[in-house]
């Protein structure tokens, strides 16, 4: 009974000081860092430091709010890049969020394997080369998820066209349309639907058109050709 006391109160003040040194980064965070959200925060793998998440981002911070790391932390002997990791858990979880009726989504065929999420731009020239192998890709169990992400903003008449795709009645014809024909037809009534892209793809880090999110979190920026994406699927990478 002694022991049990001894260990629960040990416990008890070690989740205190935790708690503690949580508090301090978090003050820090607010009062070094104005604007910036934290999502999630927990214990490094590094003793004495938190790990701090925000959007797409991940830091480290001291348990006395005084000291950032910005960088990977490479835990050697396993060769395993634990912020990459984390970045990965991040936006699969992210993802795992959104909702795929805002979304333009090409079912795999028969038992799904793996999915993706495209953010792509029918103006893009790589969008399109991707797009032409999309069938590869869905035969081979792969949905793909379309999140509409025009690269010139607002003001650019992509912008208005992806409103106009999501509008139509049977999205896949349409981006189908936009992507080999460039013809696009009807409304633009979903503009804040298209705002909501973008920001999904701000907070992902995407840097250009497509960007890829797997299934695990892991980005693949730009084109990839489908055998290459089915690859580095069915390695779990």
């Amino acid at each position: 009974m002694i022991r049990k006391s001894i260990a629960a109160a040990l416990f008890a003040s070690l989740t205190l000081a935790a708690q503690a040194d949580e508090a301090t980064v978090r003050e820090s965070v607010a009062e070094n860092m104005p604007g910036v959200t934290i999502d999630h925060i927990q214990p490094a793998p590094v003793d004495g430091f938190f790990e701090v998440r925000s959007g797409s981002e991940v830091v480290y911070i001291s348990a006395d709010g005084q000291y950032l790391i910005v960088g990977n932390l490479i835990d050697l002997p396993a060769r395993s890049n634990l912020t990459e990791n984390a970045r990965n858990d991040m936006r699969a979880e992210f993802m795992q969020s959104l909702n795929t009726d805002d979304m333009i989504v090409f079912p795999a065929e028969g038992e799904r394997k793996h999915h993706i999420t495209v953010m792509t731009d029918h103006t893009c020239p790589y969008c399109r080369r991707l797009h032409e192998e999309l069938e590869d890709l869905t035969s081979a169990g792969v949905e793909v998820r379309y999140l509409l992400t025009p690269r010139q903003g607002e003001r650019a008449p992509a912008f208005r066209e992806s409103s106009m795709i999501l509008c139509a009645e049977d999205r896949v014809a349409a981006v189908n349309s936009a992507m080999f024909t460039k013809q696009i037809d009807g409304e633009a009534c979903a503009d804040d639907l298209v705002r909501e892209h973008l920001r999904a793809a701000e907070r992902m880090g995407m840097s250009g058109t497509p960007f890829i999110i797997t299934d695990s979190g892991m980005t693949i920026p730009g084109y990839r050709p489908a055998a290459d994406l089915l690859r580095v699927l069915d390695a779990g990478k």
